[in-house]
């Protein structure tokens, strides 16, 4: 996108004022929690951990601009931007402050976009950054993805993404991080599934995937994308449709080439 949405953060986040000293000491200390918790939090501490993180626009700026964070969203949300088209009912789990959601927006007005969020203070930065954008195809909602979200359960989407939200839930361990039944449900016969992915282990990769296949997702794309320094993060596109075309590797020997040709 020759830095369109670098650009594009850069005159959302022009007139933020940079955090206060006591801001910086209480991030710190969120910080360290996600530290300890190898960034995933349980699920009863994610609403308050976000509510700090990006629950003001100072604090979002500053988290979201981070060395090992900028790189990753900037890399992800381009390449799900490349995946996504007009005309379509696309919905983001986990949008936090929807800054990539917005931008997609942007892109394609004849699509109807929706964001949940577990943090409200997220939203509420992320509606603030909606008007600043004026953006009017974009829905957003407070809401635990792993209940049914009132707004939407009724509805179907062509296409939802997970960037670096399901996989990174501990409580959903115990089921090999099935997807809630409510967001299989809401998918048409031909959906498209997109992952932006952040795993300990191939291992890890190939159980979620068997588990999501299991649910009726046939994988169709697999690739390990660097984001930055040594970081590469699995990338991932799921159909509803093409039972008969789909990707079938044995994940960990896979992802093993793939590092082998992006790190040696």
């Amino acid at each position: 996108m020759n830095g369109d949405f670098s650009n594009f953060l850069n005159r959302l986040w022009s007139d933020v004022e940079k955090i206060t000293d006591a801001d910086n000491h209480n991030l710190q200390e969120v910080y360290g929690f996600m530290e300890h918790c190898d960034g995933k939090p349980p699920m009863q501490f994610v609403e308050f951990v976000y509510d700090q993180i990006s629950g003001t626009e100072s604090r979002a700026v500053y988290s979201h601009s981070l060395p090992f964070m900028l790189p990753r969203i900037i890399d992800s949300s381009e390449w799900i931007f490349s995946h996504l088209s007009d005309n379509k009912r696309i919905l983001d789990l986990g949008t936090n402050t929807a800054h990539n959601l917005i931008w997609w927006a942007s892109k394609f007005e004849k699509s109807k976009f929706f964001g949940i969020d577990i943090s409200s203070n997220s939203i509420n930065v992320a509606n603030l950054w909606r008007k600043k954008a004026n953006t009017m195809n974009v829905s957003l909602y407070v809401g635990n993805i792993l209940e049914p979200i009132p707004e939407l359960v009724e509805q179907k989407f062509d296409i939802i993404i997970n960037s670096f939200t399901i996989e990174t839930i501990p409580d959903l361990s115990n089921n090999n991080w099935r997807i809630p039944n409510w967001i299989i449900d809401s998918m048409n016969e031909d959906s498209i599934f997109i992952s932006c992915m952040t795993v300990p282990n191939w291992n890890r990769l190939a159980t979620i995937i068997n588990q999501w296949r299991s649910q009726g997702l046939n994988l169709h794309f697999l690739d390990l994308f660097p984001t930055g320094g040594d970081s590469s993060h699995p990338y991932l596109i799921f159909r509803t449709s093409g039972v008969d075309n789909y990707l079938d590797v044995d994940i960990p020997d896979f992802m093993m080439e793939r590092i082998e040709l992006l790190h040696g």
